[in-house]
């Protein structure tokens, strides 16, 4: 089992041991994850990024899932950690049909190839409020935004 991810960055791994390691860990998680070279083909991904990147169509009238679209905005997010360089890791909150998502990116280099890593999980979204007194002084948080 990964314990720690800078164990990745052993140069007597290969790219195989690698791949036998997260399968271990990641094979039937409900998370999606994959890893991708600098090419962005797809060295390994779980069942979970199957489903999450290709999913059942929807019988939902405006429930579409746009999959070029969410790749694209997500490669967007990979290419910024390749960037960074090698053992970088960005992460970066999106939408996916009215779902809040995190994508956690690492970069790992590993005998002289740049990798990726995906890690994709529900991202909660609190409502955030502020307030302030109103007018009035009462500090009711309807008169701040003319709801009540």
């Amino acid at each position: 089992m990964l314990l720690d991810p800078r164990d990745l960055t052993s140069t007597s791994q290969s790219l195989a041991d690698i791949v036998n390691r997260f399968d271990k860990s990641y094979s039937s998680s409900p998370l999606p994850f994959c890893i991708r070279d600098q090419s962005r083909c797809y060295i390994y991904s779980n069942a979970a990024y199957l489903k999450f990147i290709k999913p059942a169509p929807s019988k939902l009238p405006g429930a579409g899932f746009d999959v070029t679209t969410v790749e694209v905005i997500l490669s967007a997010i990979e290419l910024d950690a390749f960037l960074m360089g090698a053992n970088a890791a960005m992460c970066r909150t999106f939408m996916r049909n009215g779902d809040l998502l995190q994508l956690r990116i690492e970069t790992r280099h590993v005998q002289g190839e740049m990798y990726s890593l995906w890690f994709i999980n529900p991202f909660p979204a609190y409502l955030i409020r502020f307030e302030k007194p109103s007018v009035d002084g009462s500090g009711d948080i309807n008169d701040i935004w003319g709801i009540g």
